[in-house]
């Protein structure tokens, strides 16, 4: 299904966009999935030039998951 995910060759690889972008991207890519409620916590680094995001989601079973 080309309508999920995230769109990394349009909005990610090879683009200009900032960290914050990128960050927003993913975070609103977790949230439009079924079962997340919310993302509790999020992070991410970018250190020779790998994008390394950390986050906390909370299901809506209420299981809370570090990834």
């Amino acid at each position: 299904d080309t309508t999920r995910g995230i769109p990394y060759f349009q909005s990610i690889l090879g683009t200009k966009n900032s960290k914050s972008t990128i960050d927003t991207l993913i975070i609103e890519a977790l949230l439009n999935e079924e079962y997340v409620e919310s993302v509790t916590s999020f992070s991410s680094e970018i250190k020779e030039r790998k994008y390394m995001p950390t986050f906390t989601i909370k299901t809506v079973d209420g299981i809370v998951k570090t990834i």
